[in-house]
């Protein structure tokens, strides 16, 4: 269906919801959609000042929209939605073009964004490492009449549900038969309208799935005033449609709609909200939002991921440089990751959607208590997001099985390798009155643990582009500070053989770094220190403060990430400043 590489979609789909599945699995459950195409043209140029909006472009300006579709490619998306939103027959045919040029610029509209996608599979290793589909945008009819009306839903009694049939049938027919993977329905602003599309969809004449989403002012029902919950049945009825969502939304209103659409479907949900203005029908524009702010946009994916949305972009003023780092979400490995900052980072990367495997040592009662949480919100139990393995990191058959029942879990292709396992001597004592025993510890576990770890990813982890390996170090190899000389020692260790590493996995795409913290307030750190210890260490801080688990983790989140692609053989030492 034209995801791996370009082609377009086949004739006859046997079974709609089949596309966005697989597709989620080659994403590894969770997908990124682009932003606001009309904000990119208007920043490289473009004067949308027109009732056909963004599909002016396709007249005056095509190459624009392929450049933001690449640039929306580039940047991380999976999704790229076609400049068709306020394409219209009728609307083309207005400006007087003939009913057949119109519908040509239509098709236009799919042809550019598939020529964008086969220009960017072009430049990857492989067309598996970064599906995308092809999304051919249908406005609603307020949309048509460019007055805000699709932001109201009222389009007065003398609309009926024959009228927006007829206005919509013939597009959607062009636009499906022009190549796309998926149609997409968006920023509906009413029942009726909803209905209208659903009747179009079970015709018979499309034969290439859909998703239906919703725009909302008060986070409870879609503008018009008619129930969300109605609208998504609508939605979730219809065989066509495989995903449902909201759009063109203010970011604070997404969570929360979000479990409501839950309760009517089990389709995968998809959110790509504005940046939080609400439209003044009174003054027929945007307006600033008043009362709760909205926060930055990639702080919201969390708990819009931890909600259910397995599809997640922007809309309106959303541009590529606000989209969410995407992972690579199949396996990936956390060693000592049931504690301190191992724990954070677990946590961070299942709430980025991705599925982990922990290696604990001791007592299993504080991994399981963490995986307890993480599997809250699967879907099933059969299908959790983390679980965790008994594993001495020193010990290579343990290392084995550790990969191996990463494979087995969440399937073959683990991406991720993170190594925060670590030992330290609580004492801190001098070189001169550290024992052999203390020695062969740190270095067991620090140093040979990670290296029987990256031993294992070099040779398991896929090379597809997305393969990553993270170890930690500490900041403390560079700062010399007096008893920790062996456990400074067994780091810096690793961080030599980490960069070595990652020059001789040239050609595998897979990166490898090292994240170096400071004094980060962990169980770790306050061991065998006094307050007054603790006290003078955050007074070396420039920023004042001891790191939290949660800084490391965000850190680690962009290594894995696709955003953190290009960083390679790089040591990262966050301390705050501290050296």
């Amino acid at each position: 269906m034209g995801r791996g590489g370009g082609t377009t979609a086949t004739a006859t789909v046997v079974d709609p919801t089949a596309l966005m599945r697989d597709f989620l699995r080659e994403t590894g459950g969770c997908a990124v959609l682009d932003g606001g195409l009309a904000t990119e043209l208007e920043s490289n140029g473009a004067d949308l000042n027109d009732p056909l909006w963004s599909a002016k472009c396709l007249i005056s300006s095509p190459h624009l929209i392929r450049k933001v579709h690449l640039d929306y490619l580039e940047a991380g998306a999976n999704i790229i939605i076609t400049a068709s939103y306020q394409a219209t027959i009728q609307g083309f045919e207005s400006k007087g073009f003939s009913t057949e040029e119109s519908e040509n610029l239509l098709r236009k509209s799919v042809e550019i964004a598939l020529e964008a996608r086969e220009i960017f599979q072009q430049t990857r290793v492989s067309s598996k490492q970064h599906p995308v589909l092809v999304a051919a945008s249908i406005g609603s009819y307020g949309a048509y009449l460019a007055d805000g009306s699709e932001y109201i839903g009222d389009y007065g009694e003398s609309v009926t549900l024959e009228t927006l049939k007829d206005f919509h049938r013939r597009r959607v027919q062009v636009l499906a038969e022009a190549g796309p993977d998926i149609l997409a329905f968006e920023t509906t602003p009413n029942k009726l309208e909803a209905q209208a599309y659903a009747e179009i969809l079970e015709e018979g004449d499309v034969k290439i799935p859909a998703w239906f989403s919703f725009n909302s002012k008060d986070g409870v029902n879609v503008v018009s005033g008619d129930s969300l919950l109605d609208c998504a049945s609508i939605a979730d009825a219809c065989s066509k449609v495989v995903a449902v969502g909201i759009n063109c939304t203010p970011p604070r209103f997404i969570h929360g709609l979000i479990l409501s659409l839950k309760k009517v479907t089990e389709k995968p949900i998809l959110v790509y909200p504005n940046s939080g203005e609400r439209y003044d029908p009174d003054k027929k524009k945007w307006v600033a939002s008043t009362g709760v702010p909205d926060g930055d946009f990639v702080s919201y994916v969390t708990v819009w991921r931890q909600a259910g949305a397995t599809l997640i972009g922007g809309c309106c003023w959303r541009q590529a440089v606000h989209l969410p780092p995407s992972l690579p979400l199949e396996g990936r490995v956390v060693t000592g990751g049931a504690s301190g900052i191992g724990s954070a980072v677990s946590s961070h990367l299942v709430s980025l959607g991705a599925k982990v495997v922990i290696a604990y040592i001791g007592k299993p009662g504080p991994s399981q208590k963490l995986v307890t949480a993480m599997n809250m919100n699967s879907s099933t139990a059969s299908s959790p997001r983390a679980i965790a393995v008994s594993c001495n990191v020193s010990k290579d058959s343990d290392v084995k099985l550790l990969f191996d029942t990463a494979a087995s879990t969440f399937g073959p292709d683990i991406h991720i390798l993170v190594t925060t396992a670590a030992v330290l001597d609580y004492d801190y004592p001098k070189l001169a009155e550290t024992s052999e025993e203390m020695y062969d510890s740190m270095f067991n576990t620090n140093t040979k643990g990670t290296f029987l770890c990256c031993r294992e990813a070099a040779n398991r982890l896929i090379r597809d582009g997305k393969g990553r390996i993270v170890t930690f170090s500490s900041s403390g190899v560079g700062s010399l500070r007096p008893g920790y000389a062996v456990y400074a020692a067994s780091k810096g260790a690793v961080e030599v053989m980490t960069k070595i590493m990652a020059r001789e996995l040239r050609g595998t795409g897979i990166t490898a770094n090292v994240v170096a913290p400071g004094p980060t307030a962990t169980p770790m750190f306050y061991n065998g220190k006094t307050e007054e210890d603790v006290s003078n260490i955050i007074a070396e801080v420039p920023l004042g403060r001891l790191g939290q688990p949660e800084d490391i983790a965000q850190l680690v989140g962009f290594l894995v990430s696709d955003a953190g692609g290009w960083v390679n053989a790089q040591v990262v030492r966050c301390n705050g400043g501290n050296v």
